[in-house]
C-alpha cells in the first residue's frame, strides 16, 4: 500500500479546484466518473496504471482539520488488515494539503440495490440474498471486532459494497479502538443506524451488531424500527423508545429484538451469531445462502396493518378459534371457569376450542379443575398446584436456587402454605416449582400449536389479579415464560393478551394490604415496559433472559372497579372481553389493538370495561332480572308454615351427630373419666383436666359441627332461614330438656354389680358403689355446663338468623316496592324457556350463596342492604342472560290471564311471617335503622350495570383508570344492522361518530370501551396518594430482591 502524508503542491492552481472528469491527482489515476458525493467528501471512478478501474475519494477538509485528522486516524488503524470481505485500501495521500484515497472499485452497494429492488415493487431486497450479504458484513465485522478490538460505528446501506456477488465493508471513517480511553463520538454519525450507547459517548464490541439489525429491517421491509426525522427524535427513540417490529416476519422479531437490546451485553455474542439465527430461528438444518443472489427468493409480503371497519358484517361460516387461557390464582380460576361454563352451554355450536392452563397455591382448586372432564372443545386444563413449602423444607434443602428472592419470605411462609395475599410468597411458589412450569406451559402451547396444524386462528391469554398474592407474584415470570415459550415454537406471531383486575382506587380498611399490593405490582409493571429493561430470567432455577423488545406486557389490559358496588364485576368484565377477542368474526378487537398511535409516554398501559346492554325499548329484561332476585331472596327467606319438617329433619341430625343425648353424653364423659383415673375426678392438680376443660371440649365440638350442618345445608338448600331459625329454637329447647334430665341422674342409686357375704366383698363393692355414684354426678356435671354453653350460643345463632331474616325480608319489600304490580315477565315468556327456571335460579343460589347470603350471616354490620341487593342484581343478569339468552325477548301466541298480585300476596304473607317470628327481638325496624332506608325506598334496577339501556352503559362501562387520562375506543357490538342503528340512535351525540359499530353473530348486545396509552405515572401517582405511603411497604412486596425497580 502508498502511503504519503506529505502535501504535495503545483506550481499553478489547486488541483481540487480542478476535480472532474480527465483529471489526474495522482500520477497515473485518471478521474472518469463522480459516483457519489456527501457530507464529507465525494468518490469518483478512475483508471489506474495498468488500465485497472479503482475508486479515489477526495476528503473534504483541510491537512490537519478535524474531519481529516479523524479520516486519517481510521485509515492508519485499517491500513494492513486484510479481510475477503472487507475493502481493499490501496493508497492514501495528502494532495494539495486534500486527504486522497484510493481502494478497489465496487459494482455498487446495498443502497443501491435496495432502491432497484423498491422501484420494480418490492419491499426491499430478498430474504435469502440479504441474509447472505449480512452474513458477509457480519463475518467482516467480527475479524475487526476480536482481533483487533476496532468498531466499524458507520454500518449503513451505502457503506457495504458488492464485489462479485459479494459484500464488502467499507468506509472507516469512524473507525474505533475500544482499547483506547476516549472514544467519544465524532462528526458523521448516521443516528438513522447508531446505537444508544454510541450517543453516550460509549461504543462497546456489539454496537456494530445494533445497526446491523436495524439495517436488516429497513432493506427487508422498508421500514425502520424507529421513525424519528431528526437527529434529537432519533437519539431519543434510540436510548429511551421500544423498537417498532411489526412489519418483520413474525420468526425475525425475537432475534432482531434482542440484537436491538439497549444494553450491549445482552444482544447476541458476534453479529456472525445474530445473522445465523436470523437465518435459523428454530434450529432448522439450513444454513445462510451465500450464492445465487441475483434471483429475488419467494418470501411473504408485509403488509400495513387495516384500519378498523366501521361496520363488520356477520361471517357466512363458522368462525372457529383455538384459545389457550393460562389462569393464575382464584381470579384466573374465576375467568377460567366462566368461559369454560360458555362453552358447555353452548355446546357443539360454541365458536371456542379452549386450551388452559391453572396456576394456583390453593390444592383443593387444582383438583378440583383436574377432575373435571374434558371434551372436544374444552380440552383437559393442565395444572400446576404450586404449593408452598414450610420454612424447614427450606432449611434442608437450602435456598441457593432462591437468590433472586428476599431471605425474608423464604423463612417466614405460613403454616397454612397460603400466600395471604403477599406478592413474592407468591413467586417463592413459583420458583419451588420452576421445572414444572416450563413442562406445562411447554405441553400446553404444543397441544394449542398441533390443535391448529389446520390453519385455525390461535390466540393466548393470561387471567390473574395484580391484588392478591398468587397471581400477582407469579404473572411476570409467567408472562416472559410463555411469550419465550411461544417464540421456541415457532408462533412469534401470536401475541399473549393479558387480563388483570385489581382493587378499587378507593381505601378498604377490611383490605390494608391490597393497594400496597397493587403498587408493588404497578411498579414492576413500569420497569418492565421502559425500552430498555428487558426481562432478566432466572439463573438459579434456570429461566431464560427474554429481551426488552419481545416483551408481553403492552397487550395488557388492567381492569379496576370503581367502586365496592362493581367490585365483583371485574372478573366479569375480564371474561367478557376475553370472550369477545376470541370469538369475533374478523379479529376486530385484535386489530384496533394494533393500531397503535404515536406516543410520548414510555410507559403507558391500557384498560377495559366489557359489559352487556339491555333493550332501551324493552324493560322486560330488567323486569326479569328482578323478578329473579326476587324469587332468590325468597327461597332464602322461606316460610314459617312449610318449615317444620326440614326443621324437625335438621335437628335430629345435629342431636344424632353432636351426642346431645343423656346416654350418648354419659357413654363418652365416663370413657373420659374412666381413662383419667378416678381419683382425679374433680382434681385441682395442674395437670389433670377440670370438669370445665371436659364440658368446654364437648360445647365447641357440637358447635362446630352445628356450624358446619348449617352452612352446608344453607348452600345445599335444604334448609333457609326460616327452617334454620325454627330448628336453632328446636335444639334450644332440646338442650333445656337435657339440661333437666342430667338434673335429675345426678341423685340416681347405682346398683351394686356383685354379691358377696363376707365383708371384704361388702367393702368392695361398697367402694365400687361410690366411685358409679361419683362419676354420675361428674358426667351430670360436665353435661350441665356443657348444654349451658351450647344454649349461650344458640341464642346469639338466633340472634344473628333473626337479623338476617329481617334483612332479607327489607330486601324484598325494596323489590316489591320498585315491581308494584307489574305482571311478573315469566309468564310472558315461552315453556321452553320457563322450563329452565328453576335450573336459572338454582345456578344463581350457587353463585351468590356464599359471597351474599353468608355475608349477611358472618358479617351482618359490614352490609348495608341498598348497595347488597344491588350487587346481587348484577348476579342475577348474569345468571339470566347466561341461560336465557336471546330467548329473553321471546313470546307465545296466546298466554293464560294473570293475576298479577298473586305473588306479591304470597310474598307479603311470607314477609309477615318472618316479620312476627323475629318481632320480640325488634330486628326488621333495627335493620332499617342501620342501614338508613325507609320501607317505601326503591330499588333502583336502572342501576345494575349489566342490564342497562344504552345511554346508561355508556357510562357505567367506562373504566376507571381513564381517570389518569389516554385515549379511547368504543365497540358497540350487535347481532343485526338494524340492532346496530337502533342503539345508535340512543347514543350521545358526542361519541355517535366516534363509535366503532360490529355485526357479529353474539348472543347479546356488548358495550366495550377499550382504553389505551394511560400514563402509569399518574396512576401511581393516584396510588400514592390513597396510600400515603413512602413506598416502603410496596418495596417490601416486591417480588425479586435482585432488580433495582
Amino acid at each position: 500500500m502508498h502511503t504519503n502524508i506529505t502535501s504535495k503542491q503545483t506550481a499553478s492552481t489547486s488541483k481540487s479546484a480542478r476535480i472532474g472528469p480527465g483529471f489526474e491527482p495522482i500520477e497515473g489515476y485518471v478521474l472518469e466518473e463522480r459516483l457519489g458525493q456527501g457530507g464529507f467528501g465525494e468518490v469518483w471512478r478512475a483508471i489506474a496504471p495498468g488500465g485497472l478501474k479503482k475508486a479515489v475519494k477526495f476528503v473534504y477538509g483541510k491537512h490537519g482539520e478535524r474531519h481529516a485528522a479523524q479520516e486519517l486516524k481510521s485509515l492508519e488503524r485499517i491500513r494492513g488488515i486484510q479481510h475477503p470481505f472487507i475493502l481493499t485500501l490501496e493508497r492514501f495521500e495528502f494532495i494539495d494539503g486534500q486527504l486522497v484515497v484510493v481502494t478497489e472499485l465496487a459494482e455498487g452497494s446495498l443502497e443501491e440495490l435496495y432502491l432497484q429492488h423498491r422501484k420494480r415493487g418490492s419491499c426491499g431486497i430478498p430474504r435469502d440474498a440479504l441474509l447472505g450479504y449480512l452474513h458477509d458484513a457480519a463475518d467482516a465485522l467480527d475479524y475487526l471486532h476480536q482481533h483487533y478490538k476496532l468498531q466499524h460505528l458507520d454500518i449503513k446501506p451505502g457503506n457495504l459494497l458488492l464485489v462479485g456477488g459479494r459484500v464488502k465493508v467499507a468506509d472507516f471513517g469512524l473507525l474505533k479502538d475500544l482499547g483506547e480511553m476516549d472514544c467519544s463520538i465524532v462528526g458523521g454519525l448516521t443516528p438513522i443506524y447508531a446505537p444508544p450507547e454510541v450517543f453516550d459517548g460509549r461504543p462497546s464490541l456489539h454496537s456494530d451488531q445494533y445497526s446491523l439489525a436495524v439495517m436488516y429491517q429497513e432493506l427487508l421491509t422498508g421500514t425502520r424500527p424507529f421513525s424519528g426525522r431528526t437527529i434529537a427524535q432519533l437519539a431519543t427513540q434510540h436510548v429511551h423508545s421500544a423498537p417498532n417490529l411489526a412489519p418483520l416476519p413474525a420468526s425475525d422479531r425475537p432475534t432482531v429484538a434482542r440484537a436491538l437490546e439497549k444494553t450491549p451485553e445482552r444482544r447476541f455474542d458476534s453479529c456472525v451469531a445474530f445473522v445465523e439465527k436470523l437465518a435459523n430461528p428454530h434450529g432448522s438444518a439450513t444454513g445462510v445462502v451465500s450464492e445465487d443472489r441475483s434471483e429475488p427468493a419467494p418470501r411473504r409480503e408485509i403488509e400495513d396493518l387495516p384500519q378498523v371497519e366501521d361496520v363488520l358484517q356477520r361471517s357466512e361460516s363458522v368462525h372457529s378459534t383455538h384459545a389457550l387461557v393460562v389462569a393464575l390464582g382464584g381470579t384466573g380460576g374465576d375467568v377460567l371457569n366462566q368461559i369454560r361454563g360458555r362453552i358447555f352451554a353452548q355446546g357443539a355450536s360454541s365458536p371456542l376450542t379452549l386450551h388452559s392452563v391453572l396456576i394456583d397455591t390453593e390444592l383443593a382448586k387444582t383438583q378440583t379443575v383436574m377432575m373435571i372432564d374434558p371434551t372436544e372443545q374444552v380440552h383437559r386444563t393442565h395444572v400446576l398446584a404450586a404449593r408452598l413449602k414450610s420454612p424447614q423444607q427450606y432449611r434442608t434443602t437450602g435456598t441457593e436456587r432462591l437468590a433472586s428472592l428476599s431471605r425474608r419470605w423464604i423463612y417466614n411462609v405460613p403454616r397454612n402454605g397460603q400466600t395471604g395475599g403477599m406478592r413474592p410468597l407468591g413467586r417463592l411458589a413459583l420458583l419451588d416449582h420452576s421445572q414444572e412450569l416450563v413442562r406445562v406451559l411447554s405441553d400446553a402451547v404444543k397441544e394449542l400449536k398441533d390443535s391448529t396444524g389446520g390453519g385455525e386462528p390461535a390466540k393466548v391469554y393470561i387471567a390473574a389479579s395484580l391484588t392478591g398474592g398468587t397471581g400477582s407474584g407469579m404473572y411476570f415470570d409467567v408472562a416472559y415464560l410463555l411469550r419465550h415459550t411461544l417464540d421456541e415454537f415457532a408462533l412469534e406471531d401470536t401475541a399473549i393478551v393479558s387480563l388483570l383486575t385489581t382493587t378499587r382506587f378507593q381505601g378498604d380498611p377490611a383490605k390494608p394490604i391490597a393497594l400496597h399490593s397493587t403498587k408493588s405490582a404497578f411498579n414492576e409493571l413500569r420497569f418492565f415496559l421502559q425500552p430498555g429493561n428487558s426481562y432478566p430470567g432466572d439463573a438459579g432455577v434456570g429461566w431464560p433472559m427474554v429481551p426488552a423488545a419481545r416483551t408481553p406486557l403492552h397487550d395488557a389490559y388492567l381492569i379496576a372497579p370503581k367502586d365496592r358496588a362493581t367490585e365483583s364485576r371485574t372478573v366479569d368484565m375480564a371474561a367478557e372481553y376475553l370472550w369477545m377477542d376470541a370469538t369475533l368474526e374478523n379479529d376486530a378487537l385484535e386489530k384496533g389493538r394494533q393500531l397503535r398511535t404515536p406516543s410520548d409516554k414510555m410507559t403507558s398501559v391500557r384498560t377495559v370495561g366489557a359489559i352487556r346492554i339491555g333493550q332501551a325499548a324493552d324493560q322486560q329484561s330488567v323486569q326479569l332480572i328482578r323478578h329473579n332476585t326476587k324469587s332468590l331472596l325468597l327461597a332464602w327467606l322461606g316460610n314459617p308454615k312449610f318449615s317444620q319438617p326440614s326443621a324437625s329433619e335438621f335437628c335430629k341430625r345435629i342431636i344424632r351427630r353432636c351426642y346431645l343425648d343423656v346416654d350418648a353424653l354419659r357413654v363418652i364423659t365416663e370413657q373420659w373419666l374412666v381413662a383419667d383415673g378416678p381419683r382425679q375426678v374433680g382434681s385441682n392438680h395442674e395437670t389433670q383436666p377440670t370438669e370445665s376443660d371436659y364440658s368446654n371440649v364437648i360445647a365447641e365440638q357440637s358447635l362446630q359441627q352445628l356450624h358446619r350442618e348449617i352452612r352446608n345445608h344453607l348452600q345445599d338448600r335444604r334448609l333457609d332461614l326460616s327452617s334454620t331459625l325454627l330448628a336453632i329454637h328446636g335444639l334450644l329447647k332440646h338442650c333445656g330438656n337435657l339440661r333437666h334430665q342430667l338434673s335429675e341422674s345426678m341423685g340416681q342409686d347405682w346398683p351394686s354389680q356383685t354379691a358377696g357375704n363376707d365383708s371384704e366383698s361388702e367393702h368392695r363393692d361398697e367402694l365400687r358403689h361410690r366411685e358409679k355414684a361419683e362419676i354420675s354426678e361428674s358426667v351430670a356435671q360436665i353435661g350441665d355446663q356443657a348444654m349451658a354453653g351450647i344454649e349461650q350460643a344458640l341464642r346469639t345463632l338466633i340472634e344473628v338468623f333473626s337479623d338476617a331474616s329481617a334483612r332479607v325480608a327489607q330486601a324484598i319489600k325494596l323489590v316489591d316496592n320498585e315491581l308494584g304490580s307489574d305482571r311478573n315477565p315469566w309468564q310472558d315468556l315461552s315453556a321452553t324457556v320457563v322450563a329452565k327456571r328453576d335450573r336459572l335460579l338454582s345456578q344463581l343460589h350457587e353463585r351468590c350463596a356464599t359471597s351474599h347470603l353468608f355475608r349477611l350471616i358472618d358479617a351482618p354490620h359490614s352490609v348495608q342492604i341498598e348497595s347488597w341487593l344491588l350487587e346481587l342484581g348484577e348476579e342475577s343478569g348474569d345468571v339470566s342472560r347466561l341461560y336465557l339468552g336471546d330467548s329473553i325477548a321471546e313470546t307465545s301466541g296466546d298466554r293464560l290471564s294473570a293475576t298479577p298480585n298473586r305473588e306479591n300476596q304470597t310474598t307479603r304473607s311470607m314477609v309477615s311471617a318472618v316479620e312476627d317470628s323475629v318481632a320480640d327481638s325488634g330486628s326488621v325496624g333495627e335493620t332499617n335503622r342501620l342501614s338508613g332506608l325507609s320501607d317505601t325506598q326503591a330499588w333502583n334496577a336502572g342501576q345494575v350495570p349489566t342490564v342497562l339501556t344504552i345511554e346508561e352503559a355508556v357510562e357505567a362501562v367506562r373504566p376507571a383508570l381513564l381517570e389518569c387520562g389516554g385515549k379511547q375506543r368504543l365497540y358497540l357490538i350487535c347481532r343485526s344492522q338494524a340492532e346496530l342503528d337502533r342503539y345508535r340512535a340512543q347514543l350521545p351525540d358526542g361519541i355517535r361518530s366516534a363509535i366503532c359499530g360490529i355485526v357479529s353473530a353474539v348472543d347479546a348486545p356488548v358495550l366495550i370501551h377499550e382504553g389505551q396509552q394511560i400514563d402509569l405515572r399518574c396512576v401511581l401517582g393516584w396510588l400514592d396518594s390513597l396510600t400515603g405511603d413512602d413506598g416502603k411497604i410496596s418495596q417490601r412486596l416486591a417480588t425479586r430482591c435482585d432488580i433495582d425497580w
